[in-house]
């Protein structure tokens, strides 16, 4: 059961102000303000609904290029809750009263929780005098507690808070939907067509299925995963990619090489990535970019079909490649995505010795 004593005791010890501006807050502003016409930093390139939430995509208007999608609802308690989810995949939540009246450049320590899970420490940083941001970490499970939870509570040192999470399933896949789309309405559908995979087939290149094969065999023995099988090179072309892996817990990788400018690559792989992947999904998707350096990029997707009694989990790795374009690396696991998650991981540290 939810204990509220506990979640105000969870932020007993650091409930005064951090009078310390933190750079993430600064550089979020717009997901709060922007979103719905208190700044002039964000322009919005569409509205729609979703339920009882108002939703828009946003445009920098310094760059004119997509900024994030962003949604709020407004309580009868007169707070307005905000979701943003911006161009690289990380997602935020805000905060907003009109009886609010709160200092500049302000960081509290808050806790929170959604239904019976355990309270979560955090940050909620001032925005504008009635709002705050609050930093929300990116991972697949909190992601999914938002999606599928009843109720959220947050707890600040005078009084906790209670939300009703109504619609935010849909809301959240609409908002990556929407950030994967960098802002554009989704394309009319043909329901009456066959289906086609959105993403195009790798260049069948005999030596670039050599080289691809040569760098999976080095990364799967550096990364020190066992029970691992090369697979033939006309699977993996058959999955669209130049090498292919299984395991005997029922992984499935593959890699791929894309030549062309690698900052390019990087920078586009999540968009490119979630937006296939969310058209092949027919059920309940998930995804989200991790943060990483500029020689890597990092994104996930996680996909629940009716259909099916566990969900699907893939974490692809983009690695800039020395002759010029990236290597992506993609690894599956059915159910928990903890196995998924590792092994990319490992892969990233493997790929970067043998890099060196």
């Amino acid at each position: 059961m939810f204990d509220s004593g506990a979640l105000a005791g969870g932020i007993a010890v650091i409930a005064r102000p951090i009078v310390a501006f933190c750079l993430w807050a600064s550089i979020s502003a717009a997901a709060l303000g922007g979103s719905f016409g208190a700044t002039a930093d964000a322009a919005q390139l569409r509205n729609f609904r979703v339920g009882n939430w108002s939703a828009a995509a946003l445009s920098d208007d310094r760059t004119g290029e997509f900024s994030h999608c962003a949604a709020k609802a407004t309580y009868r308690s007169g707070i307005s809750v905000y979701f943003a989810i911006n161009r690289t995949f990380h997602w935020t939540m805000g905060l907003s009263s009109p009886n609010w009246q709160l200092p500049e450049k302000q960081v509290y320590a808050i806790a929170f929780t959604v239904d019976n899970m355990q309270p979560l420490t955090t940050t909620a940083a001032t925005a504008d005098p009635h709002s705050v941001l609050v930093r929300l970490q990116d991972n697949l499970e909190l992601f999914n507690a938002f999606r599928r939870g009843q109720q959220l509570r947050i707890a600040t040192p005078k009084e906790i808070f209670t939300f009703n999470l109504t619609s935010t399933s849909q809301l959240l896949q609409e908002l990556v939907s929407c950030a994967a789309l960098q802002g554009r309405p989704p394309a009319p559908r043909n329901p009456f067509a066959s289906v086609k995979n959105a993403s195009s087939s790798p260049k069948d290149d005999p030596m670039l299925r050599a080289e691809a094969s040569t760098i999976l065999a080095n990364v799967l023995s550096q990364s020190g995963l066992q029970g691992y099988s090369l697979l033939p090179p006309e699977q993996a072309m058959s999955m669209k990619n130049h090498a292919a892996w299984s395991s005997k817990s029922g992984m499935i990788g593959t890699v791929r090489i894309e030549p062309g400018d690698a900052a390019t690559l990087l920078k586009t792989l999540p968009a490119r990535v979630i937006a296939d992947d969310a058209q092949e999904c027919k059920g309940a998707f998930l995804s989200g970019a991790l943060p990483d350096d500029n020689a890597t990029a990092r994104v996930f997707t996680n996909c629940q079909r009716k259909t099916d009694k566990e969900p699907v989990t893939v974490y692809y790795l983009g690695i800039a490649r020395k002759k010029g374009g990236i290597y992506v690396f993609s690894t599956m696991s059915i159910g928990s995505e903890t196995p998924a998650k590792n092994t990319t991981e490992s892969f990233r540290n493997a790929a970067f010795k043998l890099n060196d």
